[in-house]
């Protein structure tokens, strides 16, 4: 049973701006290549990292390439999900390998595509729940039984509330061939801590070969530089977001209100440097002792990893784009070059039951990211086009009546009858096609409603609710395999990734 997906662009409102091109992505990699970087100690702690958490032969190799002479990295990242996430997490991972290639491809340095795990995040609430959509297609959401104190990801172990997030999840899901595998292999990945089996996950996708993932605990050596300072100098970061916020204006997502940037692991519980109850000058001093106890917040961050790695680019979802573009006084501040900023892909997938629906039905991607958009030139429409048509013939015939009165006046009777008819059937015409047109639309609203469900379920965007875990579960490996592959990571609209199976199947899928 193969399963073949293709994608198909929907129109460009329905995506956005892509931010850098290519030819800005290459000067910046030429750039990024010249940045004094620990590319050598880069490359022996990823590759030691990749080799704990048995990633594949690509991966060692991406990690080994950070340290060749004038290497860059191009950067995604996320926090922690469990189950590996929802879709979108894979499409910023494979937006960073299909950039690290093009520069590579248009003969630029070497590049090596880094998904930056955020595995010091403590948001539970975030990080430990997962939307299913199930059996019957409404998201429900599981969630771990968050331990007790703001922990982060790296310190939670894969315990007993993993194996009951599991058994919650094969419950939700359709008696499928492949529910089983799945939650099997899920099971096997989930060894150390959140963090170490969101990585195993990410990794062991599809399209995902030649992915490095680091995470800030590994490298935090490296990056105690930025941290001491923002230490040190505490109004440094706020200072340069207010400054980006008035750029801005209104569209300024990052508050600037006082924090310095910096959280520190303190009696089991990662808080605040400004709440830890010792002075800032006092935690900066003891970075030395114990970098991994310190950490970025969601400003910092970006800086932080900019200055550890020599890299050309970031993959941002639309959010994350918003705040780097507040960053960009933030970046001068820290002394630390702002990369090129790529936007994500992002895409709707239609299994292959609903593929073969939506095509029958004669819907688009257009249609299928905005149905009532495209339902018909007339639709809803107050049929102006047949009243300027009317206007048209009426004047034209108007000219009429004066040679008519001059041959024989009894004409113009007949004239005036003729008009009256010929303007009735042109607002008659313009009736039935209204009609026709409304038809049209119900018909194909009713089956967008079918599609709704699974397209933008509960009216969120469908990446941010569907996994490819769960996608896995209910349609098999080869679908997953199919929609990534299909999948254009570097394309600015939105994208309808068609699947289609050659042969049916008796059990599952929607």
């Amino acid at each position: 049973m193969t399963v073949h997906a293709r994608a198909e662009r929907g129109p460009p409102e329905a995506g956005g701006s892509p931010g850098g091109a290519l030819g800005e992505v290459l000067a910046a990699a030429r750039r990024a290549s010249s940045l004094t970087r620990p590319r050598r100690e880069l490359s022996r702690v990823l590759e030691g990292c990749m080799g704990e958490l048995g990633a594949p032969e690509a991966s060692l190799g991406a990690a080994r390439k950070l340290d060749r002479e004038g290497s860059v990295a191009v950067l995604a990242g996320h926090q922690p999900c469990v189950l590996g996430g929802p879709l979108f997490v894979a499409y910023k991972a494979l937006g960073a390998l299909a950039l690290a290639r093009a520069i590579e491809g248009a003969g630029g340095p070497p590049a090596v595509a880094v998904f930056w795990n955020h595995s010091d995040d403590h948001d539970l609430g975030e990080l430990g729940g997962v939307w299913v959509l199930g059996e019957r297609g409404t998201p429900r959401r599981l969630s771990l039984d968050a331990p007790a104190g703001a922990r982060p990801a790296w310190s939670i172990p894969c315990d007993g509330r993993v194996c009951a997030l599991l058994e919650g999840f094969a419950a939700a899901l359709p008696p499928t061939a492949w529910r089983g595998p799945v939650v099997e292999r899920l099971s096997r990945a989930a060894r150390g801590s959140l963090a170490d089996w969101f990585a195993r996950t990410l990794l062991s996708l599809p399209g995902m070969d030649g992915l490095v993932v680091a995470e800030p605990r590994h490298l935090a050596a490296l990056g105690a530089p930025v941290l001491g300072r923002a230490l040190r100098e505490p109004g440094l970061l706020p200072s340069a977001l207010a400054e980006g916020a008035r750029r801005l204006g209104g569209a300024a997502p990052l508050s600037p209100e006082g924090a310095c940037g910096v959280y520190v692991q303190s009696q089991g519980r990662r808080l605040r440097a400004e709440r830890v109850g010792r002075p800032l000058l006092e935690l900066a001093a003891g970075l030395a002792d114990d970098p991994a106890a310190y950490g970025a917040d969601a400003a910092l961050r970006p800086i932080l990893q900019d200055a550890v790695f020599p890299t050309a680019a970031v993959v941002a979802g639309p959010h994350e784009a918003l705040y780097l573009d507040q960053l960009l006084e933030a970046y001068a501040a820290f002394d630390v070059e702002r990369p090129c900023v790529r936007r994500r892909a992002s895409a709707v997938v239609l299994t292959p039951t609903l593929a073969r629906r939506a095509g029958a039905a004669g819907l688009g991607a257009a249609e299928v990211l905005a149905p009532s958009a495209t339902a018909g030139p007339c639709a809803g429409a107050d049929l102006e086009a047949f009243r300027r048509a009317e206007r048209r013939v009426e004047e034209e015939l108007a000219t009429l009546e004066a040679p008519l009165k001059a041959v024989d006046p009894t004409l113009v009777e007949a004239h005036r009858r003729a008009r009256e008819r010929i303007a009735y059937h042109v607002r008659r015409l313009g009736r039935l096609a209204r009609e026709a047109s409304l038809a049209r639309l119900a018909g194909r609203l009713g089956r967008w409603g079918r599609l709704q469900a699974w397209a933008f379920p509960a009216g969120r965007p469908q990446e941010r609710v569907l996994g490819a875990a769960e996608l896995e579960a209910v349609e098999g490996p080869e679908a997953v395999a199919a929609a990534l592959g299909a999948l254009d990571p570097l394309e600015s609209a939105t994208q309808v990734v068609w699947l289609e199976r050659e042969e049916p199947y008796a059990d599952g899928g929607r």
